[in-house]
């Protein structure tokens, strides 16, 4: 039967993906295509970790008891809105990175001078793709810390949304670091490793003490 349905990468880029309804978000991951599917996983978890965070310091910082620590708080909630509003961006740079990783793939390589313009083109293409993974998982490693960091400033009080915070940022970092392992694996060469070695080895350390 022929499949009539639109396909999630043709309105790709019409709207940001954190500016759409939850339910088309929901949609696109769960149709299966592999750029929209991992810039939705990945959006969904970092930037509900952001609003929990935000909130979790919102209330905080109206407690009494909390007035002491109004400082940190305010540093927290402005670093997760400043963090939430990038990962906005940085999303659908995610997704548009894939989208040309994919097409550089799929240049022709009947020749030699084809060959070696292909090879280029997804070099170019993977490293930005693996820069702007890397940023949100970053961005997933801060918002992880960021939690740690409410929750004892509660002394373990209150500690419900920033643990919450916490559990979708480290759920959203080893998601994303999975995503890099699959295009280093996929494209079978040593170089992309190296280009990213440190900073992976980096965030697999923070995923390791966030879970």
């Amino acid at each position: 039967m022929l499949d009539t349905r639109p396909s999630t990468l043709s309105t790709l880029f019409v709207r940001p993906l954190l500016a759409r309804p939850f339910g088309e978000i929901v949609d696109g991951i769960a149709n299966g295509e592999a750029p929209v599917r991992d810039a939705g996983v990945a959006a969904v978890a970092s930037a509900t970790s952001a609003g929990c965070l935000v909130a979790a310091c919102t209330d905080l910082a109206e407690q009494p008891e909390y007035q002491p620590w109004l400082l940190e708080l305010a540093r927290v909630l402005a670093r997760a809105r400043h963090l939430r509003q990038r990962l906005a961006t940085l999303v659908d740079e995610v997704a548009q990175a894939e989208v040309k990783l994919a097409e550089a793939r799929g240049l022709p390589a009947r020749d030699a001078r084809d060959g070696a313009s292909r090879r280029a083109a997804v070099q170019v293409a993977l490293r930005r793709a693996l820069d702007r993974r890397l940023g949100v998982a970053s961005i997933a490693a801060e918002l992880a810390g960021l939690a740690r960091e409410t929750v004892l400033l509660g002394g373990g009080r209150d500690a419900a949304l920033p643990r919450l915070a916490g559990t979708l940022a480290a759920s959203a970092l080893a998601w994303t670091l999975e995503t890099v392992e699959r295009e280093l694996d996929a494209e079978g060469e040593s170089w992309p490793r190296e280009y990213v070695g440190s900073e992976l080895a980096r965030l697999r350390r923070v995923a390791v003490a966030a879970g």
